[in-house]
């Protein structure tokens, strides 16, 4: 008991699709006609790729930024609406965006060091509980201490003095008499 397809339906498709392939095509054509010229480089001219993103003045401070906050080269793709590739295409053609993903980098990884000494050797912030109390709910401030981290210290002395903390560098080496091999004594034989 299905309502009979009518017979002009599948023209009557065909047609409403006709406007929206134009459509399709003529927006194809103006990304193509859009696209900027390369810029020389060092890096070879088959290595860029032509970019439809527009460059602006102000990414360099905020890519930066973002950076520094622990973004990758993708998170600030996503921040910009831009692929990862255009993010390394503006790197290589604008010196100032290449300088401040660098900056960024080198803030971020400083603040993990920071990160991982504190870790390392302990530390204490100001925290707030709060407290049930008759008269209702109380915020108390307290000093909250975390104490050192054994693994925090033993990575961060990896890193900073590894022919002493490494521990590849505590190899011993056992020989027998004059430097000669080892005699074992006791078989398995024997016990």
């Amino acid at each position: 008991m299905g309502k009979a397809k009518s017979p002009d339906l599948p023209q009557r498709l065909a047609d409403e699709r006709k406007p929206r392939a134009a459509a399709r095509a003529k927006k194809k054509s103006k990304q193509q006609t859009a696209e900027v010229e390369v810029i020389a480089t060092s890096e070879p001219e088959s290595a860029l790729k032509p970019l439809r993103c527009p460059y602006r003045d102000d990414y360099p401070r905020i890519a930066a930024e973002l950076v520094k906050r622990g973004a990758t080269r993708a998170d600030v793709g996503v921040a910009f609406g831009v692929s990862h590739e255009t993010i390394r295409q503006w790197m290589i053609r604008h010196e100032e965006f290449a300088q401040a993903m660098r900056a960024g980098d080198e803030d971020a990884a400083v603040n993990v060091e920071r990160s991982l000494y504190e870790r390392a050797i302990g530390y204490s912030y100001e925290a707030t509980k709060v407290v049930s109390m008759p008269d209702g709910p109380v915020q108390v401030k307290y000093l909250e201490h975390v104490p050192p981290d054994v693994s925090a210290a033993t990575k961060w002395l990896h890193n900073r003095s590894p022919g002493r903390w490494r521990p590849d560098s505590a190899k011993v080496e056992l020989t027998g008499a004059n430097g000669g091999p080892l005699e074992v004594e006791n078989t398995l034989d024997e016990l």
